[in-house]
């Protein structure tokens, strides 16, 4: 990785890292506070306001992230886009915003619930992070979200206490996206320079936007849906509650993916506008390496430590989240490799049509497997659905991808981590049989499985490992020259 790659995704990896904290510590928290039934309600009301989002947002982050990529070093031109974009965006949510009152009048049940959850709809609008990502500055993003993630952490603990606190929950949420996207504007304009409204051409974006906007909603229908069909066939607040519990555990794993492939669709971007072929294909290399070294540990990991994770998280032993996290478990290597090729291929070479087609496959497999699983199995029935899902999509990509990175490369690039994967799996289950669900127990095997991961690939010689090896022991030697030459000044 370059030096910019790195740091933005050290960046990137930090406010992921808050993120996954936050979660960790207030989760538990809500469970006794507002309980599963005052998850569900968030979850579900959520769910459907973010459907609408979906169709006011459009395409427009994934596609302005490309497009301010693409012309970054022309500032006159980075700024007409900019603003193009903005002032789309701005009327796809106004013409979209009658669907709050619709929403309201439609459920009285929920009506004040979607009220606080328009101070999240205006918040998405003000959105312009797509921007700083496609300029490649993920500083300001991160920093500044890590801020009011923390902010809202504070709050939560301050004014959520009991069960009726519900919509105290959703206000601080909201308030939390709306300052967090506000603050984003603050020094924008020294990035920009001053654009007339004449030179402004916001009809031709529409095209490509609604190219982006098709895989988006198609990815909201198994990522958002889910929930609100769980509310909907089953008529139960608590079963919804739990399978929110365990997707949040879920995306918890998948940030630390994720957040490295959203860096890339830029750097990929600048490469492929630069035919820079070499530099393509090392990266796609090692992204490839990097995705596979964390995402099938992760699954397996989250096999073995399930229960004990469930235990400590919640303080009690809720199987429906235990059982559900097992089933969701792939789904961390399916989209691994799918958004890897979705970023590094898909996005950066304007793949659009193959990209739709993927995922709308996907989300229609997803909404008929719901319809049959969810009557049957419930939240587990969703979970199943959205496996199958992501498996589809993952193969599917996999197939239009095979022309630029061929399917062996994602198994050269695989079946090491995977074998020291599987052996880590059924190692854990001997070594740690016998003991108890608690904290204690649920380090010593994340500890102990990360050592033995490790420790096979070292054997296995896997290239990831001891390129690492070889980095360390060159900063090591690096950093005694340094304290050597610091020394010598001293004695002088």
């Amino acid at each position: 990785m370059g030096h910019t790659v790195s740091k933005n995704y050290f960046y990137n990896l930090i406010y992921q890292v808050v993120s996954i904290l936050v979660q960790v510590i207030t989760l538990p928290y809500l469970t006794r506070m507002i309980g599963e039934d005052g998850i569900g309600i968030q979850s579900y009301t959520n769910s459907v306001v973010s459907l609408l989002m979906v169709f006011a947002v459009l395409g427009i982050d994934w596609y302005g992230q490309r497009e301010i990529a693409k012309e970054k070093d022309r500032k006159k031109r980075c700024s007409e886009i900019f603003w193009e974009l903005c002032i789309l965006k701005f009327f796809s949510f106004l013409i979209l915003s009658p669907g709050f009152l619709i929403l309201v009048f439609a459920d009285k049940k929920y009506a004040v619930y979607y009220l606080a959850l328009l101070i999240l709809y205006i918040g998405t609008m003000l959105d312009i992070s797509w921007f700083y990502k496609g300029m490649e500055d993920f500083i300001r993003v991160s920093l500044r979200n890590c801020f009011v993630k923390i902010a809202g952490i504070i709050l939560i603990f301050l004014f959520v206490k009991e069960k009726e606190d519900i919509l105290k929950y959703i206000v601080i949420l909201s308030c939390s996206t709306f300052f967090a996207n506000l603050t984003m504007w603050v020094g924008v304009g020294k990035m920009l320079t001053k654009v007339s409204y004449r030179d402004l051409r916001i009809r031709r974006h529409i095209k490509y936007v609604v190219q982006y906007f098709i895989p988006t909603l198609a990815s909201s229908v198994y990522l958002l849906l889910d929930k609100a069909m769980i509310g909907v066939i089953t008529k139960n607040e608590y079963q919804n509650g739990f399978y929110e519990q365990a997707v949040q555990v879920i995306n918890m794993m998948k940030t630390v993916v994720l957040s490295y492939n959203m860096i890339m669709i830029s750097r990929m971007t600048v490469l492929y506008q630069s035919n820079r072929s070499s530099q393509i294909r090392k990266a796609l290399d090692k992204s490839c390496s990097f995705i596979s070294f964390v995402s099938w540990p992760m699954c397996f990991g989250l096999l073995s430590v399930a229960k004990e994770f469930v235990h400590v998280y919640y303080n009690t032993m809720i199987m429906d989240v235990v059982n559900i996290l097992y089933i969701f478990s792939p789904v961390i290597l399916f989209v691994g490799i799918s958004n890897m090729l979705e970023s590094h291929l898909i996005t950066p070479l304007n793949m659009r049509r193959k990209g739709n087609i993927a995922v709308v496959v996907g989300a229609v497999s997803n909404f008929i497997m719901n319809i049959i699983l969810i009557p049957y199995f419930h939240a587990a029935g969703a979970a199943m659905a959205s496996v199958l899902a992501e498996l589809i999509i993952m193969i599917i990509y996999i197939v239009y991808s095979n022309t630029y990175f061929a399917f062996k490369n994602i198994l050269i690039n695989s079946y090491k981590k995977c074998t020291a994967s599987v052996s880590m799996f059924f190692l854990l289950r001997i070594l740690t049989k016998n003991t108890r669900s608690d904290i204690l127990s649920l380090v010593i095997k994340i500890g102990l499985g990360v050592v033995v991961y490790v420790l096979i690939l070292y054997i296995l010689r896997d290239d990831l490992v001891l390129d690492a090896i070889k980095y360390s022991k060159k900063w090591q030697k690096k950093e005694s020259k340094h304290q050597g030459r610091k020394r010598r000044e001293i004695g002088d």
